[in-house]
């Protein structure tokens, strides 16, 4: 092996891992890390810096000190069959359950993950751990032609970093399941009662936690995140051909949304919104050579319905 070949770490080098946190903020002992399938990542420690408001003769800043830190920034992916389950979960704020533990809805349950990065740099490995990280947001993006892509933005407590593995830290490979597209894995859809189905050209899944710092005297990064509104919303691309969407929303009428993703039998997802609304229909021409599209968006609403009752928002239903 020739020496000095590179002047730094490579992106296409990276490993991302994760462990969950029984106690927030604190990585287990000789933990068991995962390592997670990610097309990018920004994760950051986010420091806030004060200045000095004194009044000098000279004129000049005097001082800048540290008031608060936390670790933040998203993970982006490529959904695939079981790769992102205990992140679902922890975005739900649940877990999975049912006979078998197939069936997620959310809760008000958080999990936090210590969740570390690996850079090889020549033959050294170099560690960056964000300890407390909570999904606060999730997108999954489901577009006719296109790779299911996604992401999560998380919030966390701190950040450090290390030449060296944690010891006695164990490291799982991740699947090398395919990442599920929008054309031959998507089927199923269903939405607002309506026959015939509209035909839709993407759904944009949005997952809202609205987690919010709790701060406390004498603590440089975060105690812990309250846990806001859940909220699920979809933005959606329908192709137009009738006055029923518009006129649903126009009505304000309630009724779910739900679809499929994957083809092979125990590998696949269902996704059910069981009640919502649509807040906008619009109809718009954008131009020469373009479709007539109806520019959707649907709000998921608790839905107390069924036997026994679903009492949420957001199902997932895996392994289906």
């Amino acid at each position: 092996m020739t020496t000095g070949v590179s002047i730094g770490a490579s992106a296409d080098a990276l490993r991302v891992s994760y462990v969950a946190e029984t106690a927030y903020g604190t990585t287990p002992a000789t933990p068991s890390f995962s390592n997670l399938r990610v097309t990018s990542e920004g994760l950051v420690a986010a420091d806030t810096f004060q200045e000095s408001a004194e009044l000098t003769p000279h004129g000049n800043v005097t001082d800048t000190f540290l008031t608060g830190s936390m670790a933040q920034g998203p993970i982006a992916f490529e959904l695939t069959d079981g790769t992102f389950e205990a992140w679902l979960a922890a975005m739900l704020r649940s877990d999975w359950d049912g006979s078998p533990d197939d069936v997620l809805r959310n809760g008000i349950a958080p999990t936090s993950f210590t969740v570390e990065k690996t850079f090889t740099v020549g033959s050294s490995s170099l560690y960056q751990r964000f300890t407390g990280m909570i999904p606060n947001t999730m997108s999954l993006a489901f577009s006719a032609g296109e790779k299911v892509t996604g992401s999560f933005d998380l919030m966390g407590s701190a950040v450090s970093t290390a030449t060296t593995a944690i010891s006695g830290a164990t490291y799982t490979a991740a699947n090398q399941e395919r990442p599920l597209n929008g054309t031959s894995d998507f089927s199923g859809l269903a939405f607002m009662g309506l026959s015939p189905t509209p035909k839709i050209r993407s759904v944009n899944l949005s997952v809202q936690s609205n987690l919010r710092e709790q701060r406390e005297l004498g603590r440089l990064g975060p105690a812990g995140y309250g846990l806001g509104k859940f909220r699920v919303t979809a933005e959606m691309e329908i192709y137009f051909d009738s006055w029923t969407l518009y006129e649903a929303w126009r009505a304000q009428t309630a009724g779910g949304l739900s679809w499929r993703v994957g083809t092979e039998a125990g590998k696949r997802y269902d996704f059910e919104i069981g009640r919502g609304k649509l807040t906008n229909a619009t109809v718009t021409a954008g131009g020469e050579n373009t479709d007539v599209m109806v520019n959707a968006t649907y709000q998921g609403l608790y839905n107390q319905s069924g036997s026994p009752a679903e009492n949420c928002t957001l199902k997932i239903t895996r392994n289906v």
